[in-house]
């Protein structure tokens, strides 16, 4: 019995020493592996953010000069509309011309008359919607009004009777070009800055009379047969440099008075009815 006792605690034993010395084993086998040094980790990252960044840099540069060829490209295409627009506007004033000229045999080109009116070739050779039309002959009413309201304020009367009325009116250059820059202003307004060299030429000498002292006569002429025969007026305008020389004069015969002057003679008019 004694052997058995003992037999069975050397079982024991050597069944406790095994359990232990097996457990240290694998936990030191299973331990942690070291970690991957950090700075090494940091590098990759940082190796793929420069290849990243470069790639992105070259697809910015590309962007750029696309847009660079694209902004080429659209200056090229509005040059050469721009060139066809004009090329179709010179055909259209060949064409007025060229009918102008198989018509009546002679051109005469638009142009502004003397009451600031545009005439009919004006509006054909610029090509003018009804709109435009319409706004250039608010701007002739409107110069003509501010010239009739200088000559009122600024015309003398020399003689009035029964028969005749005849002012003076004094040379004004200064006074009056004012008027005619914004007459011009307005006249490109509506037809478009490339045609300001023109609007120039088309007034032809329409100013120059505001250069010299004028006597404007308007004469009440007899009438060939009352009974039949309308009233009739004679109008006539003799121009004065400085030196008190003759320049320029002209006399129309009118079955009324012109509306240019219809601001000095108005009342004159209405008295001869």
């Amino acid at each position: 019995m004694k052997r058995y006792f003992l037999a069975c605690v050397m079982v024991l034993t050597a069944f406790l020493t095994g359990y232990f010395f097996t457990g240290k084993f694998n936990v030191e086998l299973t331990a942690v592996k070291p970690a991957q040094p950090a700075t090494a980790v940091t590098g990759q990252v940082m190796a793929a953010g420069d290849l990243a960044g470069g790639q992105c840099s070259a697809d910015k540069e590309q962007l750029a000069k696309l847009q660079q060829l694209l902004s080429e490209k659209e200056q090229q295409l509005d040059s050469q509309q721009q060139a066809l627009l004009a090329m179709q506007t010179l055909n259209n004033r060949y064409q007025v011309m060229m009918a102008a000229l198989g018509d009546k045999g002679y051109f005469r080109g638009p142009r502004i008359q003397e009451n600031f009116q545009a005439n009919d070739m004006f509006f054909k050779f610029f090509q003018l919607t009804p709109e435009q039309e319409l706004a250039i002959q608010e701007v002739s009413a409107n110069t003509l009004l501010s010239i009739q309201d200088w000559e009122i304020l600024n015309a003398y009367l020399l003689t009035k009777d029964d028969k005749k009325v005849v002012y003076e009116i004094p040379a004004a250059a200064e006074e009056i070009q004012g008027i005619k820059n914004k007459f011009v202003d307005d006249l490109v307004t509506v037809l478009g800055e490339e045609n300001h060299e023109l609007s120039h030429q088309f007034l032809g000498d329409l100013f120059e009379q505001f250069s010299f002292k004028r006597i404007i006569t308007l004469q009440v002429l007899r009438a060939r047969d009352p009974a039949f025969s309308s009233q009739r007026f004679k109008l006539r305008v003799k121009m004065f440099d400085s030196h008190g020389q003759r320049r320029r004069s002209t006399a129309n015969t009118y079955g009324q008075i012109p509306k240019r002057f219809g601001h000095l003679f108005t009342e004159f008019s209405s008295a001869h009815e």
